[in-house]
Protein backbone atom coordinates (compact mmCIF):
# COMPACT_ATOMS: atom_id res chain seq x y z
CA UNK A 1 0.00 0.00 0.00
CA UNK A 2 1.40 3.56 -0.82
CA UNK A 3 2.61 5.58 1.90
CA UNK A 4 0.11 8.33 3.66
CA UNK A 5 0.94 11.96 3.74
CA UNK A 6 -0.87 13.70 6.15
CA UNK A 7 -1.54 17.34 4.42
CA UNK A 8 -3.46 20.22 7.11
CA UNK A 9 -3.77 23.43 5.14
CA UNK A 10 -4.88 26.69 7.54
CA UNK A 11 -6.08 29.83 6.44
CA UNK A 12 -6.12 32.90 8.29
CA UNK A 13 -7.72 36.10 7.07
CA UNK A 14 -8.64 39.32 8.55
CA UNK A 15 -11.90 39.72 6.94
CA UNK A 16 -14.70 37.27 4.63
CA UNK A 17 -14.39 38.86 1.49
CA UNK A 18 -16.89 38.33 -1.17
CA UNK A 19 -16.11 39.76 -4.59
CA UNK A 20 -18.33 38.76 -7.42
CA UNK A 21 -16.92 41.18 -10.31
CA UNK A 22 -14.90 38.65 -11.83
CA UNK A 23 -16.08 35.18 -11.32
CA UNK A 24 -16.20 34.44 -14.77
CA UNK A 25 -12.74 35.23 -15.41
CA UNK A 26 -11.96 32.17 -12.55
CA UNK A 27 -10.87 32.69 -9.53
CA UNK A 28 -14.55 32.78 -8.22
CA UNK A 29 -15.14 35.14 -5.25
CA UNK A 30 -11.53 34.98 -4.22
CA UNK A 31 -10.57 37.02 -7.73
CA UNK A 32 -9.67 40.11 -6.30
CA UNK A 33 -6.64 38.61 -4.58
CA UNK A 34 -5.31 37.72 -7.78
CA UNK A 35 -2.58 40.71 -9.74
CA UNK A 36 -4.92 42.49 -12.26
CA UNK A 37 -2.05 42.35 -14.94
CA UNK A 38 1.87 40.36 -14.61
CA UNK A 39 3.51 42.39 -11.91
CA UNK A 40 6.62 42.36 -10.58
CA UNK A 41 7.95 43.69 -7.23
CA UNK A 42 10.65 43.51 -5.06
CA UNK A 43 10.11 41.68 -1.49
CA UNK A 44 12.14 41.12 1.86
CA UNK A 45 13.99 38.10 2.53
CA UNK A 46 12.29 36.71 6.07
CA UNK A 47 15.70 35.95 7.31
CA UNK A 48 18.25 38.19 6.46
CA UNK A 49 16.34 40.62 4.69
CA UNK A 50 18.26 41.04 1.21
CA UNK A 51 15.77 41.36 -2.02
CA UNK A 52 13.48 38.76 -3.62
CA UNK A 53 11.97 39.70 -7.07
CA UNK A 54 8.64 38.58 -7.26
CA UNK A 55 7.31 38.39 -10.65
CA UNK A 56 3.57 37.00 -11.68
CA UNK A 57 1.14 36.69 -13.59
CA UNK A 58 -1.91 34.73 -15.01
CA UNK A 59 -1.57 31.85 -18.40
CA UNK A 60 -3.61 29.80 -19.89
CA UNK A 61 -3.57 26.53 -18.34
CA UNK A 62 -1.93 25.06 -21.83
CA UNK A 63 1.02 27.24 -21.65
CA UNK A 64 1.31 27.03 -17.43
CA UNK A 65 1.59 23.26 -17.97
CA UNK A 66 3.92 23.39 -20.84
CA UNK A 67 6.21 25.37 -18.40
CA UNK A 68 6.23 22.92 -15.30
CA UNK A 69 9.06 21.40 -14.49
CA UNK A 70 9.71 17.40 -15.28
CA UNK A 71 8.43 16.28 -11.98
CA UNK A 72 5.43 18.38 -11.77
CA UNK A 73 4.39 17.19 -15.60
CA UNK A 74 4.89 13.45 -14.33
CA UNK A 75 1.99 13.66 -11.83
CA UNK A 76 -0.03 16.64 -13.77
CA UNK A 77 -0.66 14.87 -17.10
CA UNK A 78 -2.85 17.04 -18.79
CA UNK A 79 -3.13 20.89 -19.25
CA UNK A 80 -6.07 21.96 -17.11
CA UNK A 81 -8.76 24.07 -18.77
CA UNK A 82 -8.53 26.36 -16.10
CA UNK A 83 -5.88 29.29 -16.45
CA UNK A 84 -2.82 29.74 -13.68
CA UNK A 85 -1.20 31.80 -11.78
CA UNK A 86 2.59 31.60 -12.36
CA UNK A 87 4.71 32.88 -9.63
CA UNK A 88 8.70 33.29 -10.17
CA UNK A 89 11.06 34.52 -7.79
CA UNK A 90 14.42 35.14 -8.16
CA UNK A 91 16.97 35.64 -5.30
CA UNK A 92 20.75 37.30 -6.12
CA UNK A 93 24.02 35.40 -5.81
CA UNK A 94 22.99 32.17 -6.39
CA UNK A 95 23.67 29.60 -8.88
CA UNK A 96 20.50 28.60 -9.61
CA UNK A 97 18.31 31.24 -8.17
CA UNK A 98 14.82 30.41 -9.74
CA UNK A 99 12.27 28.98 -7.88
CA UNK A 100 8.20 28.75 -9.34
CA UNK A 101 5.12 28.62 -7.42
CA UNK A 102 2.30 27.86 -9.72
CA UNK A 103 -1.37 28.65 -8.84
CA UNK A 104 -4.83 26.74 -10.52
CA UNK A 105 -7.38 29.92 -10.95
CA UNK A 106 -10.78 27.13 -10.87
CA UNK A 107 -14.48 28.57 -10.75
CA UNK A 108 -14.11 27.58 -7.34
CA UNK A 109 -11.09 29.56 -6.09
CA UNK A 110 -7.11 29.32 -6.04
CA UNK A 111 -5.39 25.70 -6.04
CA UNK A 112 -1.59 25.28 -5.09
CA UNK A 113 -0.43 22.83 -7.86
CA UNK A 114 3.29 22.61 -7.41
CA UNK A 115 6.34 24.33 -5.81
CA UNK A 116 9.78 24.05 -7.71
CA UNK A 117 13.15 24.98 -6.89
CA UNK A 118 16.73 24.38 -7.05
CA UNK A 119 16.72 21.80 -4.22
CA UNK A 120 13.03 21.08 -4.06
CA UNK A 121 9.83 20.33 -5.31
CA UNK A 122 5.95 19.82 -4.36
CA UNK A 123 3.56 18.68 -6.74
CA UNK A 124 -0.40 18.19 -5.80
CA UNK A 125 -3.11 16.54 -8.34
CA UNK A 126 -5.61 18.09 -7.83
CA UNK A 127 -4.86 21.61 -6.89
CA UNK A 128 -4.89 22.06 -2.71
CA UNK A 129 -7.17 24.98 -2.38
CA UNK A 130 -5.50 27.57 -0.49
CA UNK A 131 -8.32 30.82 -1.75
CA UNK A 132 -11.87 29.66 -1.83
CA UNK A 133 -15.27 31.30 -0.90
CA UNK A 134 -15.50 28.61 1.86
CA UNK A 135 -12.47 28.98 3.37
CA UNK A 136 -13.13 32.91 3.57
CA UNK A 137 -16.41 32.10 5.00
CA UNK A 138 -14.50 29.81 8.10
CA UNK A 139 -15.94 26.74 6.82
CA UNK A 140 -13.69 23.39 6.77
CA UNK A 141 -12.50 21.85 3.61
CA UNK A 142 -10.94 18.39 3.44
CA UNK A 143 -9.04 17.15 0.45
CA UNK A 144 -7.59 13.96 -1.11
CA UNK A 145 -5.11 13.35 -3.90
CA UNK A 146 -1.76 12.36 -4.83
CA UNK A 147 1.60 14.45 -4.05
CA UNK A 148 4.89 14.18 -5.26
CA UNK A 149 7.51 15.55 -3.05
CA UNK A 150 11.47 15.95 -4.46
CA UNK A 151 12.11 12.95 -6.63
CA UNK A 152 10.22 10.35 -5.06
CA UNK A 153 7.31 8.53 -6.38
CA UNK A 154 3.99 10.32 -5.94
CA UNK A 155 1.61 8.82 -3.07
CA UNK A 156 -1.85 9.28 -1.18
CA UNK A 157 -2.41 12.46 0.19
CA UNK A 158 -5.17 13.56 2.81
CA UNK A 159 -6.01 17.46 3.73
CA UNK A 160 -8.00 19.50 6.31
CA UNK A 161 -8.39 22.78 5.17
CA UNK A 162 -9.68 25.56 8.05
CA UNK A 163 -9.77 29.54 8.19
CA UNK A 164 -9.25 32.17 10.66
CA UNK A 165 -8.23 35.37 11.16
CA UNK A 166 -4.72 36.69 10.57
CA UNK A 167 -2.12 38.78 8.09
CA UNK A 168 -0.01 39.51 6.98
CA UNK A 169 -1.75 42.71 6.97
CA UNK A 170 -5.68 43.93 7.06
CA UNK A 171 -7.55 42.99 4.17
CA UNK A 172 -5.25 40.28 3.32
CA UNK A 173 -4.92 36.47 3.36
CA UNK A 174 -2.30 34.05 4.84
CA UNK A 175 -2.73 30.49 4.01
CA UNK A 176 -0.38 27.66 5.62
CA UNK A 177 -0.23 24.39 3.76
CA UNK A 178 1.42 21.73 5.80
CA UNK A 179 2.45 18.23 4.60
CA UNK A 180 4.37 16.16 7.02
CA UNK A 181 6.83 18.71 9.36
CA UNK A 182 6.53 21.03 6.13
CA UNK A 183 4.71 24.34 6.13
CA UNK A 184 4.36 26.33 3.10
CA UNK A 185 2.53 30.00 3.63
CA UNK A 186 1.11 32.34 1.53
CA UNK A 187 0.11 35.87 1.87
CA UNK A 188 -2.67 37.55 -0.71
CA UNK A 189 -3.57 40.78 -0.89
CA UNK A 190 -6.31 42.39 -3.03
CA UNK A 191 -4.88 43.73 -6.16
CA UNK A 192 -1.59 42.57 -5.38
CA UNK A 193 -1.57 38.90 -5.77
CA UNK A 194 0.94 37.17 -3.51
CA UNK A 195 2.98 39.35 -1.39
CA UNK A 196 4.78 36.70 1.09
CA UNK A 197 5.94 33.37 1.05
CA UNK A 198 7.42 31.28 3.49
CA UNK A 199 8.67 27.97 3.97
CA UNK A 200 9.68 26.01 7.39
CA UNK A 201 11.68 24.65 8.49
CA UNK A 202 13.83 25.47 5.44
CA UNK A 203 13.79 28.92 6.50
CA UNK A 204 13.21 30.03 2.73
CA UNK A 205 10.46 33.04 1.60
CA UNK A 206 9.67 36.36 1.50
CA UNK A 207 8.09 39.25 3.88
CA UNK A 208 5.61 41.39 2.79
CA UNK A 209 7.79 44.22 2.36
CA UNK A 210 9.32 46.24 -0.15
CA UNK A 211 13.49 46.00 -0.80
CA UNK A 212 16.20 47.11 -2.45
CA UNK A 213 17.43 45.95 -5.84
CA UNK A 214 21.07 44.68 -6.21
CA UNK A 215 23.79 45.65 -8.00
CA UNK A 216 22.94 44.47 -12.10
CA UNK A 217 24.63 41.79 -13.55
CA UNK A 218 25.74 42.41 -16.87
CA UNK A 219 25.78 38.85 -19.33
CA UNK A 220 29.79 37.93 -19.56
CA UNK A 221 31.14 38.82 -23.47
CA UNK A 222 31.57 35.62 -24.43
CA UNK A 223 33.76 34.87 -27.86
CA UNK A 224 31.74 32.94 -30.50
CA UNK A 225 32.93 29.17 -30.86
CA UNK A 226 34.63 29.02 -34.73
CA UNK A 227 32.04 27.23 -37.36
CA UNK A 228 33.09 24.34 -39.28
CA UNK A 229 30.01 23.20 -40.80
CA UNK A 230 29.37 20.14 -38.86
CA UNK A 231 25.73 18.02 -38.72
CA UNK A 232 23.38 19.98 -37.09
CA UNK A 233 22.30 18.95 -33.45
CA UNK A 234 19.36 19.30 -31.38
CA UNK A 235 18.94 21.45 -28.42
CA UNK A 236 17.37 20.17 -25.46
CA UNK A 237 16.47 22.02 -22.58
CA UNK A 238 17.08 21.10 -18.83
CA UNK A 239 15.82 22.66 -15.65
CA UNK A 240 17.47 22.11 -12.20
CA UNK A 241 14.41 20.79 -9.72
CA UNK A 242 15.55 18.85 -6.74
CA UNK A 243 19.30 18.85 -7.34
CA UNK A 244 18.29 16.97 -10.75
CA UNK A 245 18.76 18.56 -14.28
CA UNK A 246 15.41 17.62 -15.87
CA UNK A 247 14.29 17.91 -19.26
CA UNK A 248 11.49 20.95 -20.34
CA UNK A 249 9.73 20.96 -23.15
CA UNK A 250 11.05 22.97 -26.28
CA UNK A 251 10.11 26.70 -25.88
CA UNK A 252 7.08 27.97 -28.70
CA UNK A 253 9.47 31.00 -29.72
CA UNK A 254 8.24 34.14 -30.82
CA UNK A 255 11.39 36.04 -30.71
CA UNK A 256 14.98 35.39 -29.53
CA UNK A 257 18.22 36.64 -28.82
CA UNK A 258 21.66 36.06 -28.24
CA UNK A 259 22.53 38.22 -25.04
CA UNK A 260 26.50 37.81 -24.38
CA UNK A 261 26.67 34.20 -23.44
CA UNK A 262 23.37 32.89 -23.21
CA UNK A 263 19.99 32.63 -25.23
CA UNK A 264 16.75 34.86 -24.66
CA UNK A 265 13.26 33.46 -25.97
CA UNK A 266 10.52 34.95 -25.91
CA UNK A 267 7.56 32.62 -26.11
CA UNK A 268 4.21 32.58 -27.01
CA UNK A 269 2.22 33.04 -23.49
CA UNK A 270 4.59 35.76 -23.30
CA UNK A 271 7.46 34.70 -21.03
CA UNK A 272 10.45 35.42 -21.19
CA UNK A 273 13.30 32.83 -20.46
CA UNK A 274 17.34 32.99 -20.28
CA UNK A 275 18.89 29.60 -21.37
CA UNK A 276 22.64 29.36 -20.94
CA UNK A 277 24.72 26.54 -22.29
CA UNK A 278 26.09 23.87 -20.67
CA UNK A 279 29.13 22.61 -20.99
CA UNK A 280 29.77 20.58 -24.02
CA UNK A 281 32.02 18.82 -26.26
CA UNK A 282 31.56 18.69 -30.63
CA UNK A 283 31.00 14.86 -30.26
CA UNK A 284 28.16 14.81 -28.34
CA UNK A 285 24.73 14.36 -30.33
CA UNK A 286 22.68 16.84 -28.37
CA UNK A 287 23.18 20.62 -27.25
CA UNK A 288 22.19 20.96 -23.89
CA UNK A 289 20.34 24.37 -22.35
CA UNK A 290 20.09 24.77 -18.86
CA UNK A 291 17.06 27.73 -16.83
CA UNK A 292 18.64 30.49 -15.68
CA UNK A 293 16.06 32.66 -15.12
CA UNK A 294 12.42 33.45 -16.36
CA UNK A 295 10.22 36.15 -16.13
CA UNK A 296 6.74 37.52 -17.64
CA UNK A 297 7.13 41.19 -18.49
CA UNK A 298 3.51 41.28 -19.82
CA UNK A 299 1.35 40.91 -22.60
CA UNK A 300 3.29 40.02 -25.79
CA UNK A 301 6.34 40.38 -26.38
CA UNK A 302 6.45 42.25 -29.61
CA UNK A 303 10.08 43.47 -29.31
CA UNK A 304 13.51 41.90 -28.10
CA UNK A 305 17.27 42.53 -28.37
CA UNK A 306 20.58 42.50 -26.33
CA UNK A 307 23.39 45.61 -25.35
CA UNK A 308 25.73 46.83 -22.84
CA UNK A 309 25.11 43.44 -20.94
CA UNK A 310 21.36 43.48 -20.50
CA UNK A 311 18.23 42.55 -22.31
CA UNK A 312 15.37 44.76 -23.35
CA UNK A 313 11.96 43.92 -24.21
CA UNK A 314 8.85 45.71 -25.55
CA UNK A 315 5.52 44.76 -25.03
CA UNK A 316 2.06 45.06 -25.78
CA UNK A 317 1.29 46.52 -22.42
CA UNK A 318 3.27 49.57 -23.09
CA UNK A 319 6.35 48.94 -21.95
CA UNK A 320 10.03 48.64 -22.32
CA UNK A 321 11.37 46.46 -19.51
CA UNK A 322 15.35 45.81 -18.98
CA UNK A 323 16.85 42.70 -17.34
CA UNK A 324 20.32 41.90 -16.18
CA UNK A 325 22.18 38.47 -16.99
CA UNK A 326 20.16 36.58 -14.21
CA UNK A 327 16.85 37.77 -14.25
CA UNK A 328 16.43 41.31 -12.29
CA UNK A 329 14.84 43.91 -13.46
CA UNK A 330 16.46 47.25 -14.07
CA UNK A 331 13.98 49.99 -15.01
CA UNK A 332 10.42 49.75 -16.88
CA UNK A 333 9.42 52.41 -19.17
CA UNK A 334 6.17 53.38 -19.49
CA UNK A 335 4.56 54.26 -23.22
CA UNK A 336 1.63 55.70 -24.41
CA UNK A 337 0.45 52.99 -26.44
CA UNK A 338 1.97 49.12 -27.43
CA UNK A 339 5.72 48.49 -28.92
CA UNK A 340 5.75 47.93 -32.32
CA UNK A 341 9.23 48.39 -33.07
CA UNK A 342 12.53 48.01 -30.50
CA UNK A 343 15.96 47.81 -31.20
CA UNK A 344 19.50 48.03 -28.60
CA UNK A 345 22.64 49.25 -29.31
CA UNK A 346 25.20 50.35 -26.89
CA UNK A 347 23.97 52.89 -24.60
CA UNK A 348 20.62 53.62 -26.86
CA UNK A 349 17.60 51.73 -27.31
CA UNK A 350 14.78 52.86 -29.49
CA UNK A 351 11.25 52.02 -29.52
CA UNK A 352 8.14 52.87 -31.24
CA UNK A 353 4.46 52.56 -30.15
CA UNK A 354 1.11 51.86 -31.75
CA UNK A 355 0.78 55.50 -32.14
CA UNK A 356 3.63 57.01 -33.99
CA UNK A 357 5.98 57.67 -31.00
CA UNK A 358 9.77 56.97 -31.00
CA UNK A 359 11.69 57.58 -28.26
CA UNK A 360 15.53 56.97 -27.61
CA UNK A 361 16.05 55.70 -23.71
CA UNK A 362 19.22 55.42 -21.99
CA UNK A 363 20.14 51.91 -22.04
CA UNK A 364 21.21 51.72 -18.34
CA UNK A 365 18.31 54.10 -16.70
CA UNK A 366 15.56 53.56 -19.20
CA UNK A 367 15.71 57.71 -18.92
CA UNK A 368 14.30 59.22 -22.13
CA UNK A 369 17.47 61.32 -24.04
CA UNK A 370 15.10 62.46 -27.08
CA UNK A 371 11.35 61.73 -28.55
CA UNK A 372 9.58 62.28 -32.23
CA UNK A 373 6.21 61.80 -33.14
CA UNK A 374 4.68 60.46 -36.36
CA UNK A 375 6.51 58.19 -36.81
CA UNK A 376 4.99 54.81 -39.15
CA UNK A 377 7.58 52.95 -39.43
CA UNK A 378 11.63 52.90 -37.58
CA UNK A 379 13.52 51.71 -40.70
CA UNK A 380 16.55 51.57 -39.28
CA UNK A 381 19.41 52.55 -36.96
CA UNK A 382 23.12 52.82 -37.01
CA UNK A 383 25.69 54.07 -38.94
CA UNK A 384 28.65 56.12 -38.15
CA UNK A 385 27.97 58.68 -36.71
CA UNK A 386 24.77 57.09 -34.88
CA UNK A 387 21.50 57.26 -36.98
CA UNK A 388 18.02 56.80 -37.04
CA UNK A 389 15.72 56.44 -39.98
CA UNK A 390 12.42 56.86 -40.13
CA UNK A 391 9.39 56.92 -42.09
CA UNK A 392 6.77 58.94 -41.76
CA UNK A 393 3.84 58.18 -44.13
CA UNK A 394 5.60 58.81 -47.76
CA UNK A 395 8.17 60.39 -46.70
CA UNK A 396 11.64 58.67 -45.10
CA UNK A 397 13.77 60.75 -42.41
CA UNK A 398 17.31 60.95 -41.17
CA UNK A 399 17.40 61.93 -37.12
CA UNK A 400 20.64 61.98 -35.29
CA UNK A 401 20.60 59.46 -32.69
CA UNK A 402 22.63 61.04 -30.01
CA UNK A 403 20.77 64.30 -30.11
CA UNK A 404 17.21 63.89 -32.47
CA UNK A 405 18.08 66.36 -34.49
CA UNK A 406 16.44 66.08 -37.94
CA UNK A 407 19.64 66.25 -40.53
CA UNK A 408 17.52 65.45 -43.84
CA UNK A 409 13.76 64.04 -45.23
CA UNK A 410 13.22 62.83 -48.80
CA UNK A 411 9.76 62.04 -50.22
CA UNK A 412 9.67 58.00 -50.98
CA UNK A 413 6.49 57.06 -52.88
CA UNK A 414 6.14 53.79 -53.60
CA UNK A 415 4.51 50.47 -52.44
CA UNK A 416 7.75 49.07 -50.68
CA UNK A 417 9.88 51.50 -49.12
CA UNK A 418 13.38 50.18 -46.81
CA UNK A 419 15.83 52.44 -45.64
CA UNK A 420 19.17 51.79 -43.61
CA UNK A 421 22.36 53.40 -42.47
CA UNK A 422 25.59 51.73 -42.77
CA UNK A 423 29.01 53.82 -42.36
CA UNK A 424 28.58 57.58 -43.41
CA UNK A 425 25.86 57.33 -46.39
CA UNK A 426 21.87 55.99 -45.68
CA UNK A 427 20.23 53.75 -48.42
CA UNK A 428 17.33 54.57 -49.38
CA UNK A 429 15.32 51.50 -51.28
CA UNK A 430 11.96 52.74 -53.21
CA UNK A 431 10.07 49.92 -55.28
CA UNK A 432 13.11 49.12 -57.58
CA UNK A 433 15.15 52.06 -57.24
CA UNK A 434 18.08 51.68 -54.82
CA UNK A 435 19.55 55.39 -53.69
CA UNK A 436 22.44 55.91 -51.65
CA UNK A 437 22.49 59.08 -49.70
CA UNK A 438 25.00 61.33 -47.69
CA UNK A 439 24.41 60.97 -43.97
CA UNK A 440 24.82 64.53 -43.60
CA UNK A 441 23.62 66.52 -46.77
CA UNK A 442 21.54 64.14 -47.77
CA UNK A 443 23.53 64.39 -51.06
CA UNK A 444 22.87 61.74 -53.90
CA UNK A 445 26.41 59.13 -53.47
CA UNK A 446 24.94 56.61 -56.00
CA UNK A 447 22.39 54.95 -57.39
CA UNK A 448 21.37 51.61 -59.37
CA UNK A 449 17.78 49.59 -59.81
CA UNK A 450 17.24 46.12 -58.36
CA UNK A 451 15.16 43.49 -58.61
CA UNK A 452 11.50 43.76 -57.14
CA UNK A 453 10.60 42.90 -53.75
CA UNK A 454 14.59 43.37 -52.87
CA UNK A 455 15.59 44.53 -49.11
CA UNK A 456 18.66 45.71 -47.65
CA UNK A 457 19.79 45.43 -44.55
CA UNK A 458 23.43 47.46 -42.31
CA UNK A 459 26.04 45.13 -42.41
CA UNK A 460 29.17 46.85 -40.53
CA UNK A 461 30.25 49.64 -42.46
CA UNK A 462 28.98 47.91 -45.71
CA UNK A 463 25.49 46.84 -46.79
CA UNK A 464 23.75 43.67 -47.69
CA UNK A 465 21.07 43.98 -50.37
CA UNK A 466 19.06 40.82 -50.35
CA UNK A 467 16.84 40.26 -54.16
CA UNK A 468 14.76 37.40 -54.62
CA UNK A 469 16.97 34.62 -55.55
CA UNK A 470 20.79 36.20 -54.83
CA UNK A 471 22.20 38.27 -52.09
CA UNK A 472 25.17 41.03 -52.34
CA UNK A 473 27.37 43.37 -50.49
CA UNK A 474 28.24 46.54 -51.30
CA UNK A 475 30.70 49.62 -49.71
CA UNK A 476 29.93 53.11 -49.10
CA UNK A 477 31.01 54.24 -52.59
CA UNK A 478 28.72 51.23 -54.66
CA UNK A 479 31.30 48.41 -54.69
CA UNK A 480 30.22 45.13 -54.81
CA UNK A 481 32.36 42.65 -52.05
CA UNK A 482 30.88 39.75 -52.60
CA UNK A 483 28.10 38.00 -54.57
CA UNK A 484 25.89 34.80 -54.32
CA UNK A 485 26.51 31.86 -56.41
CA UNK A 486 23.02 29.65 -57.30
CA UNK A 487 19.64 30.48 -55.92
CA UNK A 488 19.59 32.18 -52.21
CA UNK A 489 15.87 32.91 -51.59
CA UNK A 490 16.54 34.48 -47.99
CA UNK A 491 19.69 36.46 -46.11
CA UNK A 492 20.08 37.80 -43.13
CA UNK A 493 22.86 39.98 -41.49
CA UNK A 494 25.16 38.83 -38.76
CA UNK A 495 26.25 42.94 -38.29
CA UNK A 496 28.81 42.32 -35.71
CA UNK A 497 30.77 40.03 -37.44
CA UNK A 498 30.30 41.20 -41.13
CA UNK A 499 28.49 38.14 -41.91
CA UNK A 500 25.27 37.00 -43.38
CA UNK A 501 22.82 33.94 -42.89
CA UNK A 502 21.80 32.14 -45.89
CA UNK A 503 18.57 30.22 -46.23
CA UNK A 504 17.84 28.04 -48.91
CA UNK A 505 14.87 25.03 -49.14
CA UNK A 506 17.56 22.53 -47.86
CA UNK A 507 19.81 24.11 -45.59
CA UNK A 508 21.73 27.26 -44.26
CA UNK A 509 25.22 29.10 -45.13
CA UNK A 510 27.36 31.50 -43.41
CA UNK A 511 29.34 33.68 -46.02
CA UNK A 512 30.72 37.15 -46.09
CA UNK A 513 33.27 39.17 -47.99
CA UNK A 514 36.54 37.65 -47.67
CA UNK A 515 35.68 35.05 -46.03
CA UNK A 516 34.69 31.15 -46.73
CA UNK A 517 31.57 29.17 -46.76
CA UNK A 518 30.22 27.14 -44.55
CA UNK A 519 27.04 24.93 -45.74
CA UNK A 520 24.64 23.10 -43.44
CA UNK A 521 21.96 20.64 -44.57
CA UNK A 522 18.53 20.61 -42.88
CA UNK A 523 17.83 17.59 -40.98
CA UNK A 524 15.35 14.98 -42.74
CA UNK A 525 11.47 16.26 -42.96
CA UNK A 526 13.37 19.84 -41.32
CA UNK A 527 11.00 23.06 -43.27
CA UNK A 528 12.80 26.18 -43.25
CA UNK A 529 13.14 27.91 -39.29
CA UNK A 530 9.99 30.00 -38.26
CA UNK A 531 12.23 32.59 -36.69
CA UNK A 532 15.22 34.29 -38.22
CA UNK A 533 18.09 32.04 -37.31
CA UNK A 534 20.53 34.07 -35.02
CA UNK A 535 24.21 33.27 -34.36
CA UNK A 536 25.02 31.75 -30.60
CA UNK A 537 27.84 31.06 -28.87
CA UNK A 538 28.40 27.75 -30.24
CA UNK A 539 26.55 28.32 -33.47
CA UNK A 540 23.82 29.43 -35.65
CA UNK A 541 20.12 28.66 -33.60
CA UNK A 542 17.31 28.05 -35.58
CA UNK A 543 13.85 26.86 -34.44
CA UNK A 544 12.18 24.50 -37.51
CA UNK A 545 9.35 22.93 -38.08
CA UNK A 546 10.49 18.83 -38.10
CA UNK A 547 7.77 16.45 -38.88
CA UNK A 548 4.92 17.30 -36.56
CA UNK A 549 6.87 19.44 -34.28
CA UNK A 550 8.88 22.47 -33.18
CA UNK A 551 12.73 21.63 -32.81
CA UNK A 552 15.58 24.11 -31.74
CA UNK A 553 18.40 23.26 -33.96
CA UNK A 554 22.18 24.35 -33.06
CA UNK A 555 24.51 24.42 -36.73
CA UNK A 556 27.79 24.28 -35.50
Amino acid sequence: MAAIGVLLVVLVSAVAIVWAGRSSAGGGPVAEYLPGRPATTVRLDRQDGGPWQVTQGRLGGMDAWSELSAPARRLITAAPANDWLTVDLLRPGTAEPNTSLDFEVAAEGVLLRAITGADRSLVLDPGVPVLSAGLLAGSETHWTGRLARDRDAATSGEARVTAAPGAPRPGCVLSSVIVGGQTEAFGFCPGAGLVAWTSDPAGTGFGDGAASRPPPVPAAAVPAMPLQGREPRSMLFFRNGSNVYQPQLAPSGSRAVWAGDRLVIADTAGRLTAWLPSPAVASEPESLYTQRWRSQPGGSVRGLAAADGLVFAGTTEREVIAYDAVGWEQWRHPLPDAVTHLTALPGRVVVVDADGLLRVLSAGTGEVAWETEGVTELLGVGGDPGTVVVARDSEVAVLDLATGRALWDVRADGSAVRAVPFGPVVAVLVDNWLVVRDRATGDVRWLRTVADDSLVYPLGTSLLLSEPHAAAVLDAAGTELWRSTGDLPVVLPIAAAGQLIGVTDTGLLLAGPGLPTLTWRFPEGARRPELAPLRGGRGLIAMQLVGDRFRWLEYS
